[in-house]
């Protein structure tokens, strides 16, 4: 991976790394909203990069398995990595390091992680599994990591939270594989509060 210049087309920094931006790579690297960090997936580490100097901010440990998709918070002081281990990690990025906040797992993630994203308001996050059978969403409140909702919905390619953080909206290839282009896809749009 590598961060170009937009205006000259030229290579602004590398993002070496073992496996660099994982499959599914639209999901394995991640600019942080405020424009200062990325983020990239590497095996069972992330890391993240200053944008402005090129080089690497902080590493992120914990994962035993590789990190498919990372995301941030609205305000840019979170992450959220999503691993074939099965877990979400929400980890508080700052001045001062990164410390892993969060470790979200349940039976259906067991399978691996594909696919994270936070709520527009930054108060909950999504994860879709690797078998394509459920996106999970838990809360991150004062109580932290509870449950909030639990959809029969696959989340490959992508899920992603709607602008108003009641909805959500799944992508799926069904019956197919992502480069079959005869497969049938679908979109869904799901209510949080009524499931």
């Amino acid at each position: 991976g590598a961060v170009f210049d937009v205006r000259t087309g030229e290579e602004a920094f590398a993002l070496p790394g073992p496996n660099c931006c994982a499959s599914p790579s639209s999901r394995g690297v991640s600019w942080s909203p405020d424009g200062r960090l990325v983020a990239v997936s590497s095996e069972g580490t992330a890391r993240v990069w200053d944008a402005e100097t090129g080089t690497v901010q902080y590493t992120l440990l914990g994962h035993s398995g590789f990190i498919l998709s990372v995301a941030w918070s609205p305000d840019s002081s979170r992450l959220v990595t999503g691993s074939s281990d099965g877990t979400a990690k929400v980890w508080e990025i700052g001045s001062d390091g990164v410390r892993e906040r969060w470790s979200l797992s349940a039976q259906e993630t067991k399978s691996g992680i594909v696919g994270v994203a936070f709520s527009p308001d930054g108060s909950r996050v999504m994860a879709g599994d690797a078998n394509l059978s459920a996106v999970r969403v838990w809360d991150l409140g004062p109580t932290g990591d509870a449950e909030w909702a639990n959809l029969p919905a696959p989340g490959y390619p992508g899920a992603e939270f709607m602008p108003d953080g009641r909805r959500l909206v799944t992508s799926s290839w069904k019956g197919g594989v992502e480069q079959n282009a005869e497969a049938p896809r679908a979109v869904t749009i799901w209510d949080l509060q009524t499931g």
